[in-house]
């Protein structure tokens, strides 16, 4: 992790010569804090320093204390006065000790996540000023659900490149449940996709781009009669290739086998890439559900076909989401304007 750090000139942050002078040996077996009374300020501002952050991380991510000791470059000692300091700092023990390592307590992980976001916005931080040295530069981290992207996303990103060279675009692509943790926890700037489940710690704004009309498609060369008149009761019999649960589509999938009252089919292969699936469709006799936006080329490439089975429009829109109190960078609020003004020119050309 030291890498991530760059040249961010925070006194309190770095790691001084005197951190590693000897200390008096420290009993990591020791589970209560038995320490007297200390004057701190009244708030845990002024109590941690960022070294204090990085070691929660470290010791969550490797489970040892000794590991997280030599990935800061400290003595194990020097980490476990820290680690005291910061249970002492919230008043709750963090980590337990166990045989599989140093295990987080509820306290722990709530303390982990907050200073896993702290430290995702110290180097947004970074990343704006240095922006704001060379004008309108800097990284956008997108996430982006593959239906999305032939349409919305790629044209948005091309446009980027040629209006605002100096920006970076880091691009995610992944299902809705996978995106908006990542989205919540300060990993991405904006996602395009859907407001899923999963319970969040920070409201999100959603701005409606699109709808996502769902196909059920097959390869050209398939010999699977088609009169008009295909169900999904007829077609649960076929091979089929299907995102892995509990992906969005394959929630939406399920569901519509179930309406029709069908049975969900056996012959099944289990993909948790929409461009793994296309490769697929092409190689071998398989049935598929793609957005219309990614199967449309490859049906008018006369590689695809689609069948007159219908499915019936379970996913809804997906949206512009983006964390609700956290500021966008000026490179980010360029990129999020870019993508309304795309969808908006984009929404007479969904469907043929």
């Amino acid at each position: 992790m030291a890498g991530m750090w760059g040249d961010v000139v925070l006194d309190n942050f770095f790691i001084h010569k005197s951190d590693r002078t000897a200390a008096p040996p420290v009993d990591e077996r020791q589970t209560t804090l038995d320490v007297a009374p200390m004057s701190y300020p009244t708030t845990l501002l002024g109590r941690l320093k960022l070294r204090h952050l990085r070691l929660l991380i470290e010791i969550a991510d490797s489970g040892s204390l000794h590991r997280a000791s030599a990935n800061m470059n400290i003595s194990q000692p020097t980490a476990s006065k820290l680690l005291q300091e910061v249970e002492i700092a919230m008043s709750a023990q963090l980590f337990e000790r166990s045989f599989q390592g140093m295990v987080p307590t509820l306290a722990g992980q709530l303390a982990t996540r907050y200073a896993q976001l702290l430290i995702n916005d110290l180097a947004r931080l970074q990343r704006d000023i240095s922006g704001l040295q060379s004008g309108l530069s800097g990284t956008v981290q997108i996430g982006a659900i593959g239906a999305s992207l032939p349409d919305l996303v790629s044209p948005v990103i091309a446009k980027i490149g040629d209006s605002h060279p100096n920006i970076r675009i880091i691009l995610q692509v992944g299902t809705s449940d996978q995106l908006v943790p990542m989205l919540a926890e300060a990993e991405l700037d904006l996602l395009v996709g859907r407001h899923s489940n999963v319970p969040l710690p920070t409201p999100l704004d959603a701005t409606e781009l699109s709808g996502e009309p769902l196909c059920i498609v097959t390869r050209t060369a398939n010999p699977l009669p088609d009169d008009g008149h295909l169900t999904l009761q007829i077609l649960s019999e076929s091979r089929w290739i299907m995102q892995t649960a509990p992906s969005p589509m394959r929630r939406a999938i399920e569901v519509a086998f179930t309406v029709a009252s069908a049975t969900m089919p056996s012959r099944l292969i289990e993909v948790s890439s929409l461009y793994a699936t296309v490769d697929l469709l092409r190689q071998g006799d398989f049935l598929a559900v793609l957005p219309f936006s990614v199967c449309r080329h490859y049906v008018e490439t006369g590689t695809m076909r689609v069948l007159s089975a219908r499915m019936p429009d379970l996913l809804g829109p997906y949206s512009l989401l983006r964390v609700k109190d956290r500021p966008l960078t000026a490179a980010a609020a360029a990129v999020s304007e870019q993508i309304l003004q795309q969808a908006i020119g984009n929404m007479d050309h969904l469907m043929p």
